[in-house]
């Protein structure tokens, strides 16, 4: 498999990334589905604006935390402009999750909406942004899986000559699922606050922990990685949830 350029093309001698473009689809897709739910949000227009340009903002400083204090904080620390670039990759998705619920709370308390109902929309466009991220992984040709002999494994020219698993393409596909179920279940299933955004939190989370098995370790420790302690966390923050709703 021919892999493709991460750069995409070059305007006024300013380099645009895939991993960029893939970012703002996921921008633009998020915001236009999420106003569909301000009658339901009861929330008009311009407040909507205001929270979707902080739950974006914050998201993308959270994933950027994330990444430097649990996966590359010493390569940062001796790169401290690297920080800024994001457009290179480094964003880690728990960090972004994290930050984003912070912020649907602060504006669940401003505006006196109940926050799972923010949560509940916000999921359902996030989980098929997750997965446009992980084909932007695939285009950097970073987060690669373990060496196989799978028919289904490709060669990642810029980390080395061996065949590996695309595991950025099996989350994609993983989070594409996700979206479809909550999709689903949002309309056509009549579920209690909180259910979709621990349904979220369950698939997401559980499917990443299975997957990561296949592929490198960014952090190891020990038998699991660093991605999949959060992932357990987070899942099991969706499994109390959903006990919880449930109740």
């Amino acid at each position: 498999m021919k892999m493709i350029n991460p750069i995409a093309f070059e305007m006024f001698g300013i380099e645009v990334y895939w991993y960029g473009i893939t970012y703002a689809l996921g921008f633009i897709f998020s915001y236009f589905f999420i106003k569909h739910y301000l009658k339901y949000l009861k929330i008009n227009e311009e407040m909507f604006d205001d929270m979707f340009f902080y739950f974006m903002f914050f998201s993308v400083i959270g994933g950027r935390i994330f990444e430097i204090v649990f996966y590359n904080f010493s390569y940062y620390f001796s790169n401290p402009l690297k920080v800024f670039y994001v457009w290179e990759g480094g964003m880690s998705i728990h960090g972004g999750i994290f930050f984003g619920f912070l912020t649907l709370y602060y504006y669940s308390k401003k505006y006196k909406v109940d926050v799972l109902k923010l949560t509940d929309v916000f999921v359902i466009p996030a989980s098929l942004f997750l997965a446009f991220g992980r084909l932007a992984n695939f285009i950097n040709q970073e987060l690669v899986g373990v060496v196989t002999s799978s028919k289904l494994g490709v060669v990642f020219p810029m980390v080395d000559d061996k065949v590996r698993y695309p595991t950025q393409l099996f989350e994609s596909v993983k989070n594409m699922v996700v979206f479809q179920v909550l999709f689903y279940l949002d309309n056509f299933k009549k579920l209690k606050s909180g259910m979709i955004t621990a349904w979220f939190l369950i698939l997401y989370s559980f499917g990443r922990f299975f997957i990561d098995f296949l592929r490198t370790a960014d952090v190891n420790l020990g038998i699991i990685s660093m991605g999949q302690l959060l992932s357990l966390v987070s899942g099991v923050v969706g499994v109390w949830l959903f006990v919880k709703a449930y109740k």
